[in-house]
C-alpha cells in the first residue's frame, strides 16, 4: 500500500465512480448553503457628509466567495432605491433597516446594529 502524504493525495484512493459521485454530492451541498451562511454584519444609517441625507450602511462582510455587486444589486431592487458597494461596505439610500435586517436573515447572515 501506497504511503500518503497529505490529504489531497487521498483522491488517489478512490475509483472514478465513487470520485463522481463525491463531486454530485458536493455541488449539492453547496447550492444548499446560503450566501450569507457564518457571516456577521452590522446594520447602521449615517447621514454625516451627504448633506443630511440619511444612507443605510452595511458593513462587516467578510471577503471570500461572496460577490457584494450581486449582493448589492439583490437588495437594491428589494428596497426599490439607489446604492453603491465602496470598500467592504453596501450604501443604500434611505432607511431599510428593518427590510433588510429580514432580508440578510433570509440569506444566512447574522445581523447585528440598529433595528
Amino acid at each position: 500500500m501506497e504511503r500518503i502524504s497529505d490529504f489531497s493525495a487521498l483522491g488517489s484512493l478512490l475509483s472514478e465512480d465513487e470520485r463522481q459521485q463525491l463531486s454530485i454530492e458536493e455541488k449539492q451541498n453547496a447550492k444548499k448553503r446560503k450566501i450569507g451562511e457564518g457571516q456577521q454584519v452590522t446594520i447602521t444609517l449615517d447621514k454625516s457628509g451627504r448633506r443630511g441625507k440619511i444612507v443605510t450602511v452595511i458593513s462587516g462582510f467578510v471577503r471570500g466567495p461572496l460577490r457584494l455587486d450581486d449582493l448589492a444589486t439583490q437588495l437594491r431592487k428589494e428596497c426599490g432605491t439607489g446604492g453603491t458597494v465602496r470598500e467592504n461596505t453596501i450604501e443604500l439610500q434611505g432607511d431599510h433597516v428593518r427590510r433588510l435586517r429580514s432580508s440578510l436573515e433570509k440569506l444566512g447572515f447574522e445581523v447585528s446594529g440598529k433595528a
